[in-house]
C-alpha cells in the first residue's frame, strides 16, 4: 500500500485540451494543427505573441512512496452574503 510522502499546493492551466481532442483536431487538419502548436510554443519560449490572460487553477498534488503523483483541482467553496 503506497504511503503519503508529501502534499503541496501547486497552480496549474485552466483550459487545458484533452490529449484525444488534440489528436483528433490534428487528424482532422492533416497534420497543420500540431504544427501550429508547436510555433506557437516556440513563439511563448521566445516571448513573442504572448496570451493576453492566463487561467490557472488551484490544486493539490501528494507523492507517494511508490513514486506516483496524484494531482487534483480544489474548488473553494462559494459563500453568498446571505449567509454572512
Amino acid at each position: 500500500m503506497p504511503q503519503p510522502v508529501g502534499q503541496y499546493d501547486v497552480y496549474f492551466p485552466g483550459k487545458v485540451m484533452p490529449m484525444w481532442l488534440f489528436i483528433i483536431i490534428v487528424i482532422c487538419t492533416f497534420g497543420m494543427y500540431y504544427v501550429y502548436y508547436h510555433i506557437k510554443i516556440y513563439c511563448w519560449s521566445r516571448g513573442n505573441c504572448l496570451p493576453k490572460n492566463l487561467e490557472f487553477t488551484r490544486g493539490r498534488i501528494m507523492v507517494t512512496s511508490h513514486g506516483r503523483i496524484l494531482v487534483w483541482s480544489v474548488v473553494a467553496p462559494t459563500i453568498s452574503a446571505a449567509t454572512c
